[in-house]
């Protein structure tokens, strides 16, 4: 449960940094993103962000949970930063990793 967070978390912070336009024309040099595009993934990325707390919670308790999903979205912020920085290209693909790896590790 705590690595669905933590996917969940990654994946938040990645549709928030993709609705800005500087970090989009990181992975798409040729264009800004639309009006939709931006609220979309704003959308996504704030609901992900809010929904990796039931995972945490789930997996700890609500005292411990919310703990828990405050250093799950710091540890996501400071990997998704690094990755902007340094290899912007590989965030897609580290984020659709990161999150199918959530997702089988809470199947289990």
């Amino acid at each position: 449960m705590t690595t669905l967070a933590f996917a969940l978390c990654f994946l938040g912070f990645i549709c928030l940094s993709l609705s800005m336009n500087r970090h989009y024309r990181q992975l798409w040099p040729q264009g800004t993103p639309s009006r939709t595009q931006v609220w979309t993934l704003r959308g996504v990325g704030y609901c992900s962000l809010a929904l990796a707390l039931a995972p945490a919670i789930a997996a700890q308790g609500t005292a411990v949970g919310i703990v828990l999903w405050c250093g799950l979205l710091t540890v996501a912020a400071l990997l998704q930063a690094m990755l902007l920085t340094y290899r912007p290209l590989w965030i897609t693909r580290c984020g659709a990793a990161v999150l199918l790896v959530g997702a089988v590790a809470a199947s289990l």
